[in-house]
C-alpha cells in the first residue's frame, strides 16, 4: 500500500507540475515573490515562470543557478542544465543558487531532509523516513532520535491522489515523526512505540516494521520482500511447460505429416494421369501400326494385289526389289521396281519407320516374262 500510494503521489505530482506551469512567464517575464505558494493537495511550489526560470527578487524570471535532479522537468534534450550543489549544499525549491545545509531547529522547506545538517551518528538514525538521520518536520531541522517512549513530534501531510481509471481522487495522509529506526509516534498519545509485527493489526503504514498496512488493517508484507513457493510449485509449473513444448511439436509434426501426404497423393495422381496418357498414346500408335500393315497394295498395269507382314522384312536392311512391268514387242520399255522397305526398332518410344524407296535399272531388269530388255531388242522376246 505504501508503494502504491507514493506511485499515485508521484503521477499525481507530474499532472500537477504541467497544469501549475501552463500560463508561467518565459525568461525576463513579470512575476512575484510574494505570490509564490504550494499548489493545493500536491504541495509543488508556483512561482509564475516556466520550469527552466525562477523568481527573482526583480520580479522578472531568470535562469536557475542550481537544480536538484539528474534529469529536471521543463528542459529540452541537449539544453544546458544548470550545476549541482556539493554534499554540503542543498539546492531549494526555487532553485535560485546552492545554499550551505542548514542546522537543527532552522526553517526548512517542505518535506525537505536534504537541507538539514545531519547529526554525527547519522549511520546509526539513517533510516528510509529520513535522510542520513536528519528530517524536516513542521518546516523546522531536526534529528530522527527519540526512544522509546519519548514525546515525539508527528507531521501528517494530506495528498489528493487519483485512482487508476482517474476519475475518482481521494486523501492520502503521509505521516512522520522523529523517532528512532524501528518505533513511530502514535497519534494519540505521542510517544515513540515500537513498530508492529506482520500480521498484527494496524491503522497506519508507520506502525507496522514493513511500512505496509494492507486494507484489511493488518500489517502486511514488505512491497520488496521476495516471495518465496513451494517446491511442488516448480514441478507442476515444470511439466506445464514441457507438456505445452510437446503438445506443440506434436502438432506441428502431425500437421507436417498431413501436409506433406497430400503434397505426395497429389504428385501421384499426376503421374498416374501421365502414365494414362502415354499407354493410351502407345496404344493410338499400336493401332495405327497394325492398320498401315494390313492395307492391301496395288501394281500399276495388271492390279495385282498383295499384303505385307513383318515376317516379310527380316531385317532393317535394303530388301530385294519386287518389279512389276509391261512392255511391247519391238519397243524399247521401261522397267519399274517399287521396293518398300520397313523398320521396327523397339526401344523406350516404340518408333516405327516406313520407307517408300522407288528404284529403276534399265538394263538388268526383267519383264513380266522373264525376258531380259536385251533379248527385247533383238526381237527374241517370248510371247
Amino acid at each position: 500500500m505504501f508503494r502504491r500510494r507514493t506511485l499515485l503521489v508521484t503521477l499525481l505530482s507530474i499532472f500537477a507540475v504541467q497544469s501549475v506551469y501552463a500560463n508561467n512567464a518565459g525568461f525576463g517575464g513579470n512575476c512575484s515573490q510574494p505570490a509564490q505558494k504550494l499548489a493545493h493537495g500536491t504541495f509543488q511550489l508556483s512561482t509564475g515562470c516556466t520550469p527552466q526560470f525562477y523568481c527573482a527578487a526583480n520580479s522578472t524570471c531568470a535562469h536557475k543557478g542550481c537544480r536538484r535532479a539528474d534529469f529536471p522537468f521543463g528542459y529540452k534534450q541537449g539544453a544546458r542544465l544548470p550545476p549541482k550543489c556539493s554534499s554540503r549544499q542543498f539546492c531549494p525549491d526555487e532553485e535560485d543558487q546552492c545554499q550551505d545545509l542548514l542546522p537543527v531547529g532552522s526553517l526548512c522547506q517542505l518535506n525537505r531532509d536534504d537541507q538539514c545538517q545531519p547529526p554525527s551518528n547519522a549511520r546509526q538514525l539513517a533510516g528510509p523516513r529520513n535522510l542520513n538521520g536528519a528530517i524536516c518536520l513542521n518546516f523546522y531541522c531536526m534529528w530522527a532520535n527519540v526512544t522509546l517512549g519519548q514525546p515525539c513530534i508527528v507531521e501528517n501531510v494530506p495528498y489528493i491522489v487519483y485512482d487508476s481509471t482517474g476519475s475518482h481522487q481521494f486523501i492520502n495522509v503521509v505521516s512522520r515523526d522523529n523517532c528512532e529506526n524501528g518505533l513511530y509516534c502514535d497519534g494519540t498519545k505521542r510517544v515513540c512505540m515500537k513498530q508492529l509485527d506482520h500480521g498484527a493489526a494496524c491503522a497506519a503504514d508507520k506502525e507496522c516494521s514493513t511500512m505496509n498496512c494492507d486494507t484489511n488493517g493488518a500489517c502486511g508484507l514488505d512491497p520488496s520482500t521476495v516471495q518465496h513457493v513451494a517446491t511442488w510449485v516448480y514441478v507442476i509449473v515444470g511439466v506445464a511447460i514441457v507438456g505445452a513444448m510437446a503438445g506443440i511439436l506434436i502438432t506441428l509434426f502431425v500437421l507436417h505429416r498431413r501436409s506433406r501426404e497430400a503434397e505426395q497423393e497429389k504428385r501421384a495422381q499426376y503421374w498416374r494421369e501421365q502414365e494414362a496418357f502415354r499407354n493410351n498414346i502407345l496404344s493410338m500408335r499400336e493401332q495405327a501400326r497394325a492398320s498401315l500393315l494390313s492395307l492391301p497394295l496395288q501394281s500399276g498395269n495388271n492390279g495385282s494385289r498383295g499384303a505385307f507382314r513383318d515376317q516379310d522384312f527380316p531385317g532393317s536392311e535394303s530388301q530385294s526389289p519386287i518389279h512389276y512391268g509391261s512392255g511391247s514387242s519391238g519397243g524399247h520399255g521401261k522397267t519399274s521396281a517399287l521396293r518398300h522397305t520397313f523398320s521396327d526398332r523397339d526401344n523406350d518410344a516404340d518408333s516405327m519407320e516406313e520407307a517408300l524407296v522407288h528404284s529403276h535399272s534399265p538394263d538388268d531388269d526383267d519383264d513380266v516374262y522373264g525376258n531380259s530388255s536385251r533379248q527385247r531388242k533383238l526381237g527374241g522376246g517370248r510371247i
